[in-house]
């Protein structure tokens, strides 16, 4: 939130050329770092990171490592679809900016150079892909926002899923579900987009809808397929480690409790038995002593 009113008060500004619109924005962001500042220094903040471990030795190398991440999962075949899905946005928002600015010929041989570098660095699968896709689209909403085609509300919305990314810049780790935040205010520039094109032509706009929808639709398929394939794992883990747990409280600890891995490791987060501070929480979330031995055995289908 203090991102999207500090952006939001920046590119009124840059749209209306004068600090009045953006004045009352300050006092709406000193609320929002003030009630944001009782979230950060939170005291469970200070327990997770007492626990927490860098792989890196160096800030610069978790930099690089966490941008290198980020791309990755970008590029990754699961995100491909939202890729395709922020292309179709990218070129309608650039249709629109050269269609409304002053000299639209320097305007297209900009864009026209910047898609090719972010093409470019996505066929060689470099970590700049992102960064390199991130500022194309900042350079376009805010020549959008200074000649007044794209609204200050959608690059406000943009700028703060930006900012959601920098945050995760100095994360230990960035995991595929640290980026929720990111897609999640994207849905803004993405939507307008979507009744940019309504507004050029519906029967278009249906086609495209018409194109995304079958993969959409066969995604979701095999991803309740995925999780579908690990629920009795889950629950009988779960049971195991809640009995483990009560048993604990009541004095009488197990020396060793038995629990199989997901037969589907693809649509699950980090597993206990892929990192030690997954457990180390897991044990806690359950009361489950460390004195207490978990083997991880091989999953169930494969048990049969």
């Amino acid at each position: 939130m203090p991102a999207f009113l500090l952006s939001y008060g920046v590119l009124q500004f840059i749209a209306q050329r004068s600090v009045i619109g953006a004045v009352p924005w300050v006092y709406q962001l000193l609320v929002t770092i003030a009630a944001g500042a009782l979230v950060i220094f939170a005291p469970g903040n200070f327990i997770r990171r007492a626990v927490s471990e860098y792989p890196h030795e160096s800030m610069v190398e978790t930099l690089l490592a966490n941008i290198s991440s980020m791309s990755h999962l970008t590029l990754h075949p699961e995100g491909r679809l939202a890729l395709l899905v922020w292309g179709a946005a990218g070129l309608i928002y650039a249709a629109l900016v050269i269609m409304t600015v002053p000299k639209p010929k320097y305007a297209l041989i900009a864009m026209l150079l910047g898609g090719a570098l972010v093409a470019g660095l996505a066929g060689q699968g470099s970590a700049l892909f992102l960064p390199a896709l991130l500022m194309l689209f900042m350079a376009v909403f805010m020549a959008g926002v200074y000649w007044r085609c794209i609204p200050v509300m959608v690059a406000a919305a943009f700028l703060s899923a930006v900012a959601s990314l920098v945050l995760l810049l100095v994360a230990p780790v960035v995991a595929a579900r640290s980026l929720l935040t990111f897609y999640c205010l994207m849905l803004v520039p993405l939507t307008y987009a979507g009744v940019i094109a309504w507004r050029w032509s519906p029967f278009l706009f249906m086609m495209v809808v018409l194109a995304f929808a079958v993969p959409t639709v066969d995604k979701a398929r095999l991803v309740y397929q995925g999780y579908a394939q690990n629920v009795e794992t889950h629950q009988l883990n779960g049971a195991k480690l809640l009995v483990a747990g009560v048993e604990s409280q009541a004095g009488n600890a197990p020396e060793q409790i038995v629990l199989y891995k997901l037969p589907n490791e693809r649509f699950a987060e980090t597993m206990a038995y892929q990192r030690p501070l997954v457990e180390t929480w897991m044990r806690r979330y359950y009361q489950v002593p460390t004195s207490t031995e978990i083997e991880w055995r091989d999953p169930l289908e494969q048990q049969r």
